[in-house]
């Protein structure tokens, strides 16, 4: 077939990644001495401040593993094991992420700021099981940003340390917990999952014959909206 009219092309890919592995680059510090004695040795990159030491990359995939996927330490030291053959500890993978947490003081403070400033913004609380007792995350979001704290109270205390609402004056969309609403410098707005929930409840407690329900239809409304 080499000498036959070629009449058409089928293609066909697989996509793939190529074998990952661990890559140690290694700094050699040389000490000289001068002819009146004293010896002089070179300074390391800012990157190897230790003898043995992971680099950068590695703590990415830590943190994201450990924080962005909610795996635990012992299953993010796992899985860099067996990905990339990279054995690490628990302990690493706690060192690397507050290593994490504090390089972001300064960016914290920026999302905090961008939320302040918005039109409209969601706050809700959940609790969280910390060192075996309850604290509190709170979490402000829009579209583009989300700041997330943990803090042992559930009320102003844990809304304050957030530093988004007491200084907020947009549309605050939240489920109407009582403490939310003492911020009357913003606008407040029940979130419509909060709304749909609370309708389909009543719909549900005051059933009707002919399956018409003034809450069907209000949930009807605000799903079309």
């Amino acid at each position: 077939m080499s000498g036959a009219v070629q009449v058409g092309v089928e293609r066909r890919q697989v996509f793939d990644l190529p074998p990952i592995r661990v890559r140690v680059t290694e700094h050699q510090l040389i000490t000289r001495r001068c002819g009146c004695g004293t010896s002089t040795c070179a300074k390391p990159p800012q990157t190897a401040t230790a003898p043995v030491q992971y680099g950068p990359r590695i703590a990415a995939i830590i943190v994201y593993l450990y924080v962005g996927q909610f795996l635990s330490r012992k299953r993010t030291a796992q899985a860099l094991a067996e990905l990339f053959g990279t054995p690490v500890s628990e302990a690493t993978v706690a060192t690397m992420t507050r290593r994490a947490a504090n390089g972001l003081t300064g960016f914290l403070d920026t999302v905090a700021d961008r939320l302040a400033d918005a039109e409209v913004v969601g706050f809700d609380e959940t609790g969280l099981r910390v060192a075996g007792g309850l604290a509190w995350v709170h979490c402000a979001r829009t579209d583009r940003y989300t700041l997330i704290t943990c803090h042992p109270k559930r009320g102003r205390d844990g809304i304050a340390a957030a530093a988004v609402l007491p200084r907020f004056r947009g549309i605050a969309v939240h489920d109407a917990w009582a403490p939310y609403d003492t911020y009357l410098d913003a606008a407040h707005q029940l979130c419509c999952a909060h709304a749909v929930r609370e309708l389909r409840a009543a719909a549900e407690a005051a059933p009707t014959r002919n399956g018409w329900h003034w809450a069907t239809q209000g949930q009807d409304a605000l799903t079309a909206i």
